[in-house]
């Protein structure tokens, strides 16, 4: 990179004269630049990770660019406009994404949230518990006249499907004795 001089001379040959000429000349510096989104999503939104590599604010095309999610490595090469894109598929969780080309990084955040909501609940001996859960779409919306089980310590309990028609959230009283 930088700029440079140039000379070039010819000698000339029978009819044709000899000539020269000089000029300078400037080779740019790869400046590569990785950019991505932070993703936050619903389980189950089959969402993709996109990210764009650019040298000099051009797109880069078919180059191979590394991305590390969790302990898992993938390669997927760039198209024209210098897109790279990534199916996911994770559970509901948080997850740090790792972007690289050459050495040049880039680091997003994907969260991952869950579709079934509940809250977890302490409760003494001969008392009566109330536990609610909440079911969601994949687009954060609520599902109605879904059936939901609670498992405790081994045992099912179905939800009365009357509740579940009148409500967004279903709850079950438990009496604990």
């Amino acid at each position: 990179a930088g700029n440079y001089n140039y000379n070039a001379t010819y000698i000339g040959e029978g009819l044709l004269a000899s000539s020269q000429t000089t000029g300078t000349f400037n080779v740019a510096a790869n400046n590569y630049r990785i950019t991505g989104n932070n993703i936050n999503a619903y389980y189950g939104a089959n969402k993709n990770y996109k990210i764009q590599l650019l040298n000099n604010n051009k797109p880069v095309k078919d180059a191979i660019i590394i991305i590390k999610i969790n302990k898992n490595t993938v390669q997927v090469k760039t198209d024209n406009q210098g897109y790279a894109t990534l199916k996911l598929s994770l559970k509901a969780g948080k997850y740090t994404i790792t972007s690289t080309y050459k050495n040049i990084k880039v680091s997003n955040k994907i969260t991952v949230k869950p579709t079934l909501i509940t809250k977890n609940k302490k409760i003494k001996k001969g008392k009566t518990l109330t536990y609610t859960a909440k079911l969601l779409n994949k687009n954060g919306k609520k599902l109605k006249n879904k059936k939901i089980t609670f498992k405790i310590n081994g045992r099912q309990k179905p939800i009365k499907k009357e509740s579940l028609k009148s409500k967004s959230k279903t709850s079950k009283k438990e009496n604990t004795k």
